[in-house]
């Protein structure tokens, strides 16, 4: 297995900018990637809307790390920690902090022990990439209607 991997261009401050990342998907697919993977980043989020597409185009595959990339943002197939079950565990230490007097410092460092598995089956009939039988067992199955996902 091997790793492909691009930055993003930066500013003259350093900062990264969406410019060009239509090429950087483009570069990706011709050395060889598989599948495109979406981290879970702000500002890579930003750019779904012109990620997708561009990956789409060259019948890439996409796996996203947030719930956002694969609920609209274009992503196949996502192993991620909900949305909700985030909230619930920020409000479980603001509690902590705020009603329990701890100090922030002092509270440990947690993850969520659950994850959810989404497919996306718009993309799955555009990529014409389904998935196994016995995972539609586990997995959440979103967007199954005919129409694209708007920001596809």
């Amino acid at each position: 297995m091997e790793l492909v991997e691009r930055k993003f261009r930066t500013n003259a401050t350093g900062s990264p900018v969406g410019d060009g990342v239509e090429d950087l998907v483009a570069q990706i697919h011709a050395e060889g990637a598989q599948w495109l993977y979406l981290l879970p980043d702000t500002f890579l989020g930003s750019l779904y809307s012109r990620i997708s597409p561009a990956a789409l185009a060259l019948k890439l595959p996409s796996f996203g790390a947030a719930e956002l990339a694969v609920r609209s943002g274009g992503a196949l197939v996502g192993l991620v920690s909900r949305y909700y079950s985030v909230g619930q565990l920020a409000g479980a230490k603001a509690l902590d902090i705020l009603v329990a007097g701890k100090q922030p410092g002092q509270l440990p460092v947690e993850t969520l022990k659950r994850f959810s598995l989404l497919v996306n089956m718009r993309v799955a009939r555009t990529l014409r990439l389904y998935p196994p039988i016995d995972m539609l067992n586990y997995a959440e199955v979103i967007a199954i209607g005919p129409e694209a996902s708007p920001s596809l």
